[in-house]
């Protein structure tokens, strides 16, 4: 990444990478400081140039490598409708086809091109990018950010900043109020809070239970949660949580679970085999949910095909060129349900003890369908999932404390969100019916379900029609709702971005914005990441350019200050969406 930054960037940032322990202040002045190495960060550093303003892109705590989840991992795009994205987000996307040398239809790729076409638009628009430590604290005047300073000592100051980063980080130092789990639903929101067992808007391949016939007469199908099967007395297996469970619908700290997403191949050619022996600390009772499962499955006669049957552990996403996105699906799979909760507002020590738990979990998920030696594993889904290694053409240049081929980013689903005057809610973004938006200055667009994974292991009980009961594990928090109307679109409005006042004048979140969890399930997507950071960035240039608060800059003057690259399209920004209205239309 620092091959194109210039002279005095690359030795800050040399300094960094080579001497991090050293106590010095270095700093540095922008129009716009960004924060965060994400999709979003580009684009809206890109918007900043084409204004005329310097901007500077700041490392997060643990950022290395230029494009967040596009070029760590995220190579299956979560997208509805083509149709919902113009101007640099499409323009991104075309580039990265034209890298990989695909058709100009495709959201699919590997991040290996994302992370070259991100680094040649920093380079093509001279953007300085200096990794950092991450954030140690802000300074303050008043309501106005006047400067952050990284753990490593460097000093940046700038007349707008962008918090860019997954975690919001930076929002909360400069005192902005933020949320960290699930509201408690309402009307506007109603799959937010606790979800317990409810069925509602469930999606179906990812937990402990699979439809048959006369289920009310013999109960579901369903996975014992006790370490000796039928047996309370010999306690709860691993991961579940037993203790008192709030109500249905009450507000919680529950966070989404967080994974890998696996870049993986079965060609030999370039397949990097996972390790044949134990990893280390691996426990066979964290996976004995896994085994059960197979067993469940296995008598149910759904093994039959092993070439197939791994597609119900995990979810493949083709990346073309025998390359796979490989992602969550089934009750056990690449997720580590509960250990996201303490993941947002942790510090560094602890995230990384959090982020690296998250990849001895798939490791020894891996190890676990591939070698452990457990009689319930048939042996040829053994040999089948034996195919699947890790892709030599990725993650050559990992972090210190990782591993060659290991994706470079952790899937932060959710972390903290922003809490402004304005929240992005449930129904706005569901455009079930003909209501006007609550804030009309669309700033960017969203094309995807709302969508939320589990967030941890329960106990269930259920009974039949005969009213004989037993205790089951099931995984509570995942919802699958359609969004956006006929069209598969949802507008984003400005006030989603943009802080109370009173709390901040010159700062706006992408990643972390102002919305319930249930809208955020949405609006998290990385298409819809580098809109608002066009958007965020084209506010920045005319709050600059004017000495106006964020909050003064007028909608329309944003919309028309968009950069629109040559050949790609105008920027999709729907005012509402109505089904009934287009099916009038």
């Amino acid at each position: 990444m620092l091959s194109h930054i210039n002279r005095r960037h690359f030795i800050a940032g040399s300094a960094l990478l080579f001497a991090p322990k050293l106590a010095f202040a270095s700093e540095q002045r922008a129009d716009i400081v960004i924060y965060g190495m994400t999709s979003g960060a580009v684009t809206a550093a890109i918007q900043a140039r084409t204004m005329g303003l310097s901007p500077v892109i700041v490392g997060g705590w643990r950022d290395k490598h230029i494009g967040g989840m596009m070029s760590g991992g995220l190579g299956g795009t979560d997208i509805s409708s083509g149709n919902a994205y113009g101007g640099l987000s499409r323009h991104v996307i075309s580039l990265i086809n034209a890298a990989g040398k695909q058709s100009d239809d495709q959201f699919h790729f590997e991040p290996r091109f994302a992370e070259s076409v991100f680094n040649d638009l920093v380079k093509t628009y001279d953007i300085p990018v200096i990794p950092s430590l991450g954030l140690r604290r802000v300074k303050k005047t008043g309501s106005r950010l006047e400067s952050l300073e990284t753990v490593d000592g460097q000093v940046f100051r700038g007349r707008v900043f962008i918090d860019a980063s997954y975690e919001g980080d930076l929002i909360s130092a400069a005192g902005v109020s933020t949320i960290v789990g699930r509201e408690a639903r309402n009307g506007d929101n109603v799959l937010n809070g606790y979800r317990g067992t409810d069925h509602a808007a469930l999606g179906t391949n990812h937990n402990f239970y699979s439809w048959r016939h006369l289920e009310k007469i013999i109960g579901p199908v369903s996975v014992d949660p006790y370490v000796v099967s039928g047996n309370p007395g010999s306690g709860i297996l691993p991961c579940i949580r037993s203790y008192p469970q709030p109500e249905n619908g009450a507000a919680d700290r529950a966070v989404q679970a967080y994974n890998f997403r696996m870049t993986m191949t079965r060609d030999e050619a370039r397949r990097v085999d996972l390790s044949a022996t134990a990893p280390e600390g691996f426990d066979p009772a964290r996976y004995e949910l896994l085994y059960r499962w197979i067993d469940v499955l296995n008598r149910g006669g759904l093994l039959e095909n092993p070439a197939e049957a791994v597609k119900l552990f995990l979810l493949h996403n083709d990346l073309g060129n025998g390359v796979y996105d490989i992602n969550n699906f089934g009750p056990v799979s690449t997720d580590l349900l509960g250990v996201s909760w303490g993941y947002p507002q942790a510090d560094y020590a602890v995230r990384e003890k959090l982020w690296k738990a998250h990849e001895k979990w798939i490791r020894g998920l891996f190890y676990a369908l591939q070698h452990h030696p457990d009689a319930r594993m048939p042996v040829d889904m053994r040999d089948a999932f034996r195919q699947y290694g890790l892709d030599e053409a990725h993650y050559k240049d990992p972090h210190e404390n990782d591993e060659r081929h290991w994706p470079y980013q952790l899937y932060v689903r959710e972390a903290r969100r922003m809490v402004s005057d304005y929240q992005m809610s449930g129904r706005e973004v569901a455009a079930n019916d003909d209501m006007d938006p609550l804030d009309p200055r669309t700033i960017g667009t969203g094309s995807y379900n709302r969508d939320s994974h589990h967030t941890q292991r329960i106990l269930r009980a259920d009974s039949n029609i005969l009213g004989l009961s037993k205790v089951s594990v099931w995984n509570e928090g995942n919802f699958e709702a359609p969004s956006g109307g006929a069209d598969l679109m949802f507008p984003i409005p400005y006030g989603a971005i943009v802080p109370r006042r009173a709390e901040c004048t010159n700062l706006l979140s992408i990643f972390a914005i102002s919305a319930t969890h249930e809208a955020f399930g949405a609006t998290r997507m990385e298409m819809s990441l580098m809109q608002l950071g066009q958007s965020a960035a084209a506010a920045a240039g005319l709050a600059v350019k004017s000495e106006a608060d964020i909050q003064e800059i007028p909608c329309d003057e944003l919309v028309s200050a968009l950069f629109v690259p040559t050949g790609a399209p105008p920027p999709v920004l729907p005012e509402r969406a109505h089904p009934k209205a287009l099916a009038q239309n």
